[in-house]
């Protein structure tokens, strides 16, 4: 499916296909357009099949789409990317130290 069929806005669909990207990955046809109904969305999927694109396009369509970020709900916003942030810190800083804790 392509983005440009999730029901995502304009400046949204132009980021994306500035980052060439068209097709949507399974888990983002999954989760977009729940998340973008406002429904709540758990995911599970591997690594680098688009999670965090499936989950922070919505966010930024809902911030856009309302400009009054205290009712979309800025706070689960700013835990959802700075629990992904930490994630990455987290990971990179133990990589180098020790790679049997990762793999």
């Amino acid at each position: 499916m392509l983005f440009k069929d999730l029901q995502l806005i304009q400046p949204i669909l132009k980021a994306v296909a500035e980052l060439n990207y068209k097709e949507a990955t399974p888990v983002q046809v999954a989760t977009i357009p729940l998340a973008l109904a406002g429904r709540d969305v758990i995911a599970s999927a591997q690594t680098g099949t688009g999670k965090t694109a499936a989950f922070s396009l919505p966010m930024l369509q809902l911030l856009f789409e309302r400009q009054d970020t205290t009712k979309v709900g800025l706070v689960p916003i700013i835990k959802f990317l700075a629990t992904h942030l930490i994630f990455w810190v987290i990971l990179n800083y133990l990589k180098p130290q020790n790679k049997s804790l990762l793999y």
